[in-house]
């Protein structure tokens, strides 16, 4: 029951999301015109003879794409061709403080296998920044000699020279931690990928990986935050669960807006790779081991089977899971009716470095009560910087730049329904206009009293769920009883 309670909130939430996403979506960009800040370098590796297969030195074009509103700006794509020594100049809007500068491959078949790579700035040794800030910029960009990193996690990025990032960074208005704070997070660039590769016209079909977090000692946080030291202790493992779900969207209209867009047709999702871990289903059952080219259909009579013999229930509305361990490399592909409609490398949504440190902004949750009554929520951010985690000022450019909004529920599952009370904190500017700031730290219940489990009270809170989203992918962090 542990895991369904937990898919409860998750299906409200993403739920939310959906309707909150696709309403303020503006998949073909914006045509308002605006000043821009120029970014240019040299490229040698753009300049020599073009390998066989797709890779950054294959490509003939670069792209500078904005993210606003929560869409991609390709209608609106500034492309710089590649002059014969590899030198190009690009603009991206002012405005925008997420923009990405894209390596691309025109002549490949396949959409998704057109963005061959990524041009960064070499903040240091460890760190490559995909994002471009131009808010943050008080004059243009000046990458000199790019080359490509020789770091195997990050053989699809060109950048900037680290011993020149002063001199790279001069123009932006950024310190040198929020400089490395960004660079963590901003891997989720590589979403872009999927949007590209899936917008035919008006239409758009998206999978996004939502990754979750269950925590089960709530009690750990009276009085005392919760930090992502105690949660991912070793020692503390057994209270921790991670797993992710795969969630479903698109702008094609549905006759029923109470029933994903397949409406009658049979959807298919077909996996790239083994996954790691055995999957569970939306009905709880455990022990589905899933292999390369396996079919995930809504039509369960389709799906595999465990050890017990019951074919795996892995679609509902939102979307698919749940799934265990990482999200496995290669391209999934969508079925409609046994014919393909989309194509996704699920991968690049992927926040976690080669030893499984989770590298996005992490909550830490502290309740303060009087006797068992929750008087009111603090929360802090922490961010991995390679061997603790820091803990991230939300006022900070690195934070505000990256998280557009989150989403705080207070729950009580031993109420039947389920009693919640959400709070949506937003910039005014952002996804979500919340009704509170993402510089807010410090949350009061209005609604209800809310108690400790055990207490007297008649709404008892057995869960505190935080999530957020960065560029289409989607993190929960579920602190239970």
């Amino acid at each position: 029951m542990q895991r369904m309670k937990f898919f409860i909130i998750s299906s409200a939430l993403i739920a939310t999301c959906i309707f909150v996403f696709l309403a303020g979506c503006n998949i073909n960009g914006n045509d308002e015109g605006t000043a821009s800040i120029n970014i240019t370098g040299t490229a040698p590796i753009l300049a020599k003879s073009r390998a066989l297969t797709p890779d950054p030195s294959t490509a003939n074009e670069i792209w500078a794409v904005s993210y606003n509103m929560g869409s991609w700006d390709l209608k609106d794509k500034q492309i710089a061709t590649i002059d014969t020594s590899g030198h190009f100049s690009v603009g991206v809007p002012a405005d925008s403080d997420r923009s990405v500068l894209l390596l691309v491959d025109t002549n490949q078949q396949r959409k998704i296998d057109q963005i061959v790579g990524y041009i960064a700035i070499g903040v240091d040794a460890k760190h490559n920044m995909l994002n471009f800030p131009a808010s943050n910029a008080t004059g243009d960009i000046d990458l000199g000699t790019i080359s490509k990193d020789t770091d195997s996690d990050q053989a699809d990025e060109v950048k900037s020279n680290e011993s020149d990032v002063d001199m790279v960074t001069a123009n932006f208005d950024l310190t040198f931690d929020e400089l490395k704070q960004m660079a963590s997070n901003d891997k989720l660039l590589r979403s872009i990928k999927n949007w590209y590769a899936n917008l035919d016209g008006d239409n758009w079909y998206g999978l996004n990986p939502v990754y979750m977090y269950t925590y089960n000692n709530l009690l750990s946080a009276k009085n005392n935050f919760l930090t992502p030291d105690t949660v991912f202790d070793l020692n503390n493992s057994a209270n921790l669960e991670k797993e992710y779900t795969i969630l479903y969207m698109t702008t094609v209209a549905a006759d029923d807006p109470t029933k994903p867009e397949f409406g009658n047709s049979e959807l298919s999702l077909y996996v790239p790779s083994d996954m790691s871990e055995p999957a569970t289903d939306q009905d709880g059952n455990t022990g589905y081991y899933i292999v390369a080219n396996t079919r995930l259909s809504t039509d369960t009579s389709l799906n595999p089977t465990n050890g017990n013999g019951i074919h795996g229930k892995f679609w509902d509305q939102s979307g698919l899971g749940f799934f265990h361990g990482i999200v496995p490399d290669g391209q999934w592909v969508l079925k409609k009716d046994g014919v393909e409609i989309a194509r996704y490398d699920l991968s690049t949504g992927d926040p976690f470095d080669s030893n499984g440190n989770i590298k996005v902004f992490v909550p830490a949750i502290k309740l303060n009560t009087t006797g068992d009554i929750v008087n009111s929520i603090d929360i802090q951010w922490y961010l991995y910087d390679g061997s603790t985690y820091q803990q991230v000022d939300s006022t900070s450019k690195a934070f505000l730049n990256v998280v557009d909004y989150f989403d705080i529920a207070l729950t009580d599952y031993s109420s039947n329904p389920a009693i919640s009370e959400n709070f949506e904190i937003g910039s005014s500017g952002g996804t979500v206009g919340g009704n509170l700031q993402l510089t807010d730290t410090h949350i009061i219940p209005i609604e209800k009293t809310w108690t400790l489990p055990g207490g007297t009270g008649e709404t008892h809170l057995t869960s505190l769920s935080v999530q957020y989203e960065i560029y289409g992918t989607r993190f929960m962090f579920d602190i239970r009883n």
